[in-house]
């Protein structure tokens, strides 16, 4: 048991300074494509909100299989995107360059576009789990099938 307090206060350790460094990498890519400072550091959280929901949804509870296999495709999407953009973001100030056009186009569609998919995501999870096995039909005996 001690071994798994240590582990998961590792965990925590980790988990915070991977979402320090990566909400610093990407409210600053944020800031580079020209948000404002007062809403720059809404781009990390959006990418990090969504990721967890994704990951919450995909390795939780019960939930429909087409929901937890777009939360798997949610989360690692967006957790490949927040690598990417960490990179992107640390590349561009290295060689004090701006970013493109179409850079700043993607970014700026990085939020509608969570959003867009953490609503079919929530959608999704409130569909009813399917029953393991489908019910059958009533079927009145005392009445011939049609013909």
């Amino acid at each position: 048991m001690r071994a798994r307090a240590v582990l998961y206060g590792l965990l925590l350790v980790v988990a915070t300074a991977a979402a320090v460094l990566s909400f610093a990498a990407l409210r600053d890519l944020a800031l580079l494509c020209g948000f404002s400072p007062e809403l720059a550091w809404l781009l990390p959280v959006v990418v990090d909100a969504g990721a967890a929901a994704g990951s919450l949804v995909w390795l939780g509870g019960a939930v429909p299989m087409g929901a937890r296999r777009f939360a798997r495709s949610l989360a690692l999407a967006l957790l490949g995107l927040s690598v990417a953009a960490n990179a992107l973001g640390h590349g561009l100030a290295a060689f004090g360059q701006g970013p493109a056009w179409w850079v700043v186009v993607i970014v700026s569609a990085v939020a509608p576009a969570v959003l867009g998919a953490v609503v079919h995501l929530a959608v999704h999870v409130g569909r009813p789990v399917p029953d393991a096995a489908p019910a059958e039909p009533d079927v009145d005996d005392d009445r011939a099938p049609p013909t």
